[in-house]
C-alpha cells in the first residue's frame, strides 16, 4: 500500500514488472552485492587484501576500531570468513555485520542455501530482520527456513519469506516470537492448526496462500489455521481472493483493533461490506484487484460509499477495476467530507476524473497526498485550486487519459507551484502539450522561491515527445536547485 507514495517513475515501473503494490522492505545491504572493487590496482580491496590466507603481521597489529571499519566494507560471504580467521577477528567481525546487516535482505537470480546457512551460523544471532522475498533458487530448491528457526533464536523480530515450504513443528517457537511476520506462497506441512495459537507479539501480519494447481483441492480448504486471535495485531495484508475471502472476514472478526489494511481483491460490494462491518478503527485501507474470486462480482453504489461511514480512516489506496465504481469518485469525497473523515492521503486508479470529481475531493482539506488516475477533461480552471483549496498538500501525482488534451499550461503550472506552500513533490504522468522553456522555467523558480520555505520543490513530467518539451540550459537548473528540480523524460509511444 506503500507504492503511492513514491516518485512517479519508480511507480510506473512497478506497474510494467506486477499488477500489485509491493510489500515495504528494510533499507539495508543485500546478500548477494559486493562493494565496489577500488580502481587503483596498487591498492587491494579490502576482499583481496583481507583473505584467510594472507593476514599479515601488519594487519594484526591494527586497532580493533580500524579492523572494525576495513570489516565494514566487506560483502557477507567475506565477513563470513574473516569471523573464522582467529578469536580476536569473530567479535569484530561481529560488531561490523550488526553495523550493516542485521536487518538482513537475502535476494538474488542464484541464490545459494549454503550461502544462507552460513551467514545465519555465523550472525544469526545479531539478525533483527530477513528478507528472502526476492531470492531466487535453482530449480527443485527452496529457501531453508529451517535454518532461520535453529540460528535465529534470540533477536529476530521480522521475517518475510515467498514459494518456499515452511516446516510447522520446526517454526511453530520462532513464529510465537515475531512482530513481523510476511508469507506469500508458501507450502506447510505437519500440523497447521497449531501454528498461529500463540503467536502474542505478532503486530504486522501479511499472507498470502499457495492455490497452485498441483495442490488438492482440500488444502485449498484449509488456510483456517491463520484465523487466529492477535492480540497486539495492528497492520493486516491478506490475499482475500479465491476461496480466502471467509477466512479474510473471520479474521477481520478475531481482529477489530488493526488499524492497517490491505485486501488483495476485487473491489465488490461484499468486501466493502465486510470491511465496514469488522475494520471499525482502520486508518489505512489499501483495496487492490486480484486474480480470482468466487463471489458475485457486485458493485452498487449503496455498498460503495460505505466506506464514508469509516470514521477514523486517514489513507485510502483503491483501485475501481470495474465501470459501476470508476464513476464514483465525486460522491466518495463528498460521502467523507459530510462524515469528517480525516482523510489525509488519498490515492484513485482506473477512477473517471474530471471537473467534478476535483471539486467533491477539494472539500478534503486535510488531504497530504493526493494521486488521480485517469485524468480526464480538465483544464488551468480545474487543476490551479488544488494546492490553494488543500493548503497541507504535500504530494500530488496526476495521471492523464486520453481526454486530457491540455490539461495544464505552464503559467496554470506556475500558480499551482505558488500555492502549494506545503508542496514537495508534483507529478504529472501522460501530459499533453506542456512546453517548459527557459522563460517558463524562471517563473517556476520565482514561484516555488515566493512559498517561504527552504523546502525543494520536485516536479516530475512524462510526457509525448511529440507535444511536450523541455529545454532549459543545465547550469540554470542547478542554479535553481536549492528551491527547483525539474526531472523530464519524454515517451516516443502514443498513450
Amino acid at each position: 500500500m506503500a507504492d503511492s507514495d513514491e516518485p512517479i517513475s519508480k511507480r510506473l515501473r512497478r506497474r510494467k514488472d506486477a499488477t500489485e503494490p509491493e510489500t515495504l522492505k528494510s533499507s539495508t545491504t543485500s546478500a548477494t552485492k559486493s562493494p565496489t572493487k577500488s580502481s587503483t590496482k596498487s591498492s587491494p580491496s579490502p576482499e583481496e587484501a583481507l583473505t584467510q590466507e594472507n593476514v599479515s603481521d601488519s594487519l594484526l597489529c591494527l586497532t580493533d576500531n580500524c579492523l572494525q571499519k576495513l570489516f565494514e566494507r566487506l560483502d557477507i560471504e567475506s565477513l563470513c570468513q574473516m569471523a573464522n580467521v582467529c578469536k580476536r577477528f569473530r567479535p569484530i567481525s561481529e560488531r561490523a555485520f550488526s553495523e550493516r546487516h542485521k536487518k538482513f535482505v537475502f535476494e538474488g537470480r542464484s541464490c545459494k542455501n549454503s550461502v544462507f546457512r552460513r551467514v545465519l551460523c555465523k550472525f544469526g544471532h545479531l539478525i533483527t530482520s530477513i528478507d528472502a522475498s526476492e531470492a531466487h533458487f535453482a530449480p527443485g530448491e527452496k529457501l531453508d527456513v529451517n535454518a532461520i528457526a535453529k540460528y535465529c533464536t534470540n533477536n529476530l523480530e521480522k521475517l518475510i519469506v515467498s514459494d518456499t515450504t515452511i516446516d510447522c513443528g520446526v517454526v511453530k517457537p520462532l513464529f510465537s516470537r515475531l512482530k513481523h511476520l510476511d508469507l506469500t506462497m508458501c507450502d506447510f506441512t505437519g500440523n497447521k492448526i497449531d501454528l498461529f495459537k500463540n503467536c502474542p507479539n505478532l503486530e504486522v501480519f501479511g499472507f498470502q496462500a499457495n492455490f497452485g494447481d498441483s495442490e488438492p483441492l482440500d488444502y485449498h480448504r484449509s488456510i483456517g489455521f491463520v484465523v487466529q486471535k492477535y492480540p497486539k495485531l495492528e497492520s493486516l495484508a491478506f490475499d482475500s481472493s479465491f476461496i480466502a475471502v471467509d477466512a479474510c472476514f473471520r479474521l477481520l472478526a478475531l481482529n477489530p483493533q488493526i488499524k492497517t489494511l490491505e485486501i488483495t481483491a476485487p473491489p465488490e460490494d461484499i468486501y466493502i461490506q465486510r470491511v465496514v462491518q469488522y475494520a471499525k478503527n482502520v486508518e489505512v485501507l489499501a483495496i487492490q484487484p486480484g486474480f480470482w474470486s468466487n463471489t458475485a462480482e457486485i458493485q452498487t453504489r449503496k455498498e460503495f460509499l460505505q466506506l464514508g461511514q469509516l470514521k477514523k480512516l486517514k489513507k485510502l489506496y483503491l483501485s475501481a477495476s470495474d465501470e459501476p465504481y470508476s464513476k464514483l469518485a465525486a460522491p466518495l469525497s463528498d460521502a467523507f467530507a459530510k462524515n469528517n473523515v480525516p482523510i489525509e492521503c488519498l490515492s484513485l486508479r482506473e477512477f473517471t476524473i474530471g471537473s467534478k470529481e476535483i471539486k467533491s475531493i477539494l472539500k478534503l482539506k486535510a488531504m497530504k497526498f493526493l494521486s488521480l488516475d485517469e485524468v480526464g477533461n480538465v483544464t488551468d480552471a480545474d487543476l490551479v485550486p488544488l494546492n490553494k483549496e488543500l493548503p497541507l498538500l504535500e504530494n500530488l501525482q496526476l495521471y492523464f487519459g486520453t481526454k486530457a488534451k491540455t490539461p495544464i499550461t505552464a503559467d496554470g503550472l506556475t500558480k499551482m507551484v505558488k500555492d502549494g506552500k506545503h508542496l514537495e513533490y508534483l507529478g504529472l504522468v501522460d501530459i499533453k502539450n506542456l512546453k517548459i522553456d527557459k522563460k517558463a522555467f524562471d517563473d517556476l523558480l520565482k514561484a516555488a522561491q515566493s512559498r517561504g520555505n527552504e523546502k525543494t520543490l520536485t516536479i516530475e513530467i512524462i510526457g509525448n515527445k511529440k507535444t511536450t518539451s523541455f529545454n532549459v540550459p543545465e547550469d540554470v537548473q542547478r542554479d535553481g536547485g536549492k528551491h527547483l528540480k525539474i526531472e523530464y523524460k519524454a515517451r516516443e509511444v502514443e498513450y
